[in-house]
């Protein structure tokens, strides 16, 4: 190996380490921003026409790309300043392990991650890759609505995962193929 080759090497793999691991953590989690409805305040002794606006972690964790052994599923935080902490619903902190269940695969669904959270005219949507186990456990694009409940916190509806779904006829048509 030529002395050149071997003074850039350390750098390149550097590099080619942060580079991985930027892309892997800028497809892994996502910052919304959560308006917290009027209704929640009013049991504070706060004005009636207050809304917060919170900032909140969507993350996915566990294993991902594994097939049946995939462990991916998403959790998220809120935080009262955009640097953190973001605390999840039992106030553990996220950095330490903590992180409340937004959604996980089941039998028909796996590896749900790589999501972003987005609002589109007013309302909330959770998107996301999911394994469909039907089709080779081959990924599919999810959009789930996301709705807030009265301490607002994230939810979606896992039914909506079965909301489109591969028809029977297209997974035989890739198995010729």
């Amino acid at each position: 190996m030529s002395a050149r080759l071997k003074a850039v090497l350390p750098l390149t793999l550097s590099i080619g380490v942060l580079a991985f691991l930027a892309s892997e953590l800028a497809l892994n989690f996502t910052f919304h921003w959560v308006t917290v409805q009027d209704g929640v305040f009013g049991k504070y002794g706060l004005p009636q026409n207050l809304h917060l606006v919170l900032p909140a972690l969507f993350v996915s964790w566990g294993l991902c790309c594994r097939g049946p052994k995939s462990t991916y599923h998403v959790v998220v935080g809120r935080a009262q300043d955009v640097r953190g902490p973001y605390l999840d619903r039992q106030g553990r902190d996220m950095a330490q392990g903590g992180g409340s269940l937004v959604v996980m695969g089941d039998k028909d669904w796996k590896a749900l991650g790589h999501n972003s959270a987005y609002t589109f005219d007013g309302k909330d949507y959770l998107v996301l890759h999911a394994y469909e186990t039907a089709d080779h456990y081959k990924q599919k694009l999810k959009v789930m609505d996301i709705h807030w409940d009265k301490d607002g916190w994230p939810t979606v509806d896992p039914k909506d995962l079965d909301r489109y779904v591969s028809a029977r006829d297209e997974i035989v048509m890739d198995e010729i193929k």
